[in-house]
């Protein structure tokens, strides 16, 4: 034996063998993926770097990465025939593993790589320390009616857990029919969604809002109620206001305000005078768009109608969009009760009620008298 290892110490074989070793220069490092703990149960990504450095004198071949646990050495998981590696690179291996159990976890990543030749496996081990963390499945609802907007409701979902939830689905009832049901994305531990809710439909009623979702391998649902009817608002709605109408040569002039006396903005507001027997809508404001009022504004506006002879109302309507809804509703104006003037009366007030037209002014009545007088007494006073 002896002489069989001199031999090959003089044919210099040994110096090979320790090229041969010399020829891997392998550094590996391993992390849990993700910043959050892992979860009893769930997937969990160790993240395996291998480096083949500059050193080395020939690639690498991975031959697999396997993860144990440093207790029991029991595999827990491995991944075959990774990936090759020049000198001066490096590749990262994900390696997914299952902790069934809670608690702080002392595992070992090991690496077994080969040379391109295939002459032989090295071993590389990183020991890691992780902290497992026990599911904790907790989703909270919150339901608000926003004070500015009508037939609507902000539902907002919030996972205050430790584990993702899945399969996310809210929905909207009231008298036990659906009313509204909205798929979400998936909600991630620490993370929220919200969405609004069309709820014009039962806008006063009681409302019940369910989520149902998938976490920790079970299906579960949690619900929040509330009542829209204590918490709805008014609608905006137009209304005509100081309304006055004045008598023309072929008819009457109807101008006013059109108040908003609800609680949201209304908009496209349109105020028009109705065809009907004895009236009959003519320019110069057959129609009068007054545009956008907001609530507890108002604007004002000025129709024109031709009317027959004893016609004492003229409908109007008016035409209006609030929340997307259009309404139209229509005003008689009553000419007996508005104070009906004629153009003349506007053009020449007279406050004795007259029109004004063939009187003497009172002044000049006065005026008259007093000179009366004073000549009747110049008169007697000469006689005697």
């Amino acid at each position: 034996m002896l002489a069989v290892v001199l031999c090959g110490v003089l044919a210099g074989t040994v110096p090979s063998i320790a090229a041969q070793e010399s020829e891997q220069n392998v550094q590996i490092s391993a992390t849990v993926a993700g910043s959050n703990p892992p979860i009893a149960g769930d997937s969990v990504t160790i993240e395996t770097t291998v480096s083949n450095l500059e050193s080395s004198t020939g690639s690498v071949d991975i031959d697999s990465i396997v993860v144990r646990d440093r207790g029991s050495l029991d595999v827990l998981s491995r991944v075959n025939d990774a990936s090759s590696i020049d000198p001066g690179g490096s590749v990262t291996v994900p390696v997914p593993t299952t902790f069934e159990t809670p608690g702080d976890r002392l595992i070992s990543v090991v690496v077994y790589t080969e040379d391109a030749s295939g002459s032989g496996v090295d071993r590389y081990e990183q020991p890691l320390d992780v902290d497992v963390e026990e599911p904790s499945v907790r989703a909270d609802l919150d339901v608000s009616v926003p004070s500015d907007r009508f037939g609507v409701a902000d539902v907002t979902v919030r996972n205050v857990g430790n584990v993702d939830l899945t399969d996310v689905t809210l929905t909207a009832s009231a008298d036990g029919e659906t009313v509204e049901r909205v798929p979400l994305d998936d909600v991630d531990r620490g993370t929220n969604r919200s969405v609004d809710v069309d709820t014009r439909s039962v806008a006063d009623r009681p409302v019940t809002f369910t989520l149902a979702y998938a976490a920790n391998g079970a299906d579960r649902s949690i619900t929040e109620s509330v009542d829209l009817g204590e918490r709805g608002q008014v609608l905006g709605a137009i209304e005509l206001t100081s309304v006055e109408t004045t008598r023309t040569a072929t008819g009457v002039r109807i101008e006013g305000d059109a108040a908003n006396v609800g609680g949201t903005d209304a908009s496209s507001v349109l105020v028009r005078v109705q065809d009907a027997e004895g009236v009959t809508p003519v320019p110069p404001s057959a129609d009068y768009f007054v545009g956008g009022v907001d609530t507890s504004e108002f604007a004002t506006f000025e129709l024109t109608a031709e009317t027959a002879a004893g016609v004492s109302q003229v409908p109007v309507e008016v035409t209006y969009i609030v929340e997307n809804q259009r309404t139209t509703r229509t005003r008689t104006i009553d000419l007996r009760s508005t104070g009906v003037r004629s153009d003349a009366d506007r053009a020449t007030p007279d406050p004795d009620g007259g029109s004004g037209v063939g009187r003497i002014p009172t002044v000049a009545v006065g005026v008259l008298a007093v000179g009366v007088v004073v000549g009747v007494g110049v008169y007697r006073w000469r006689r005697r």
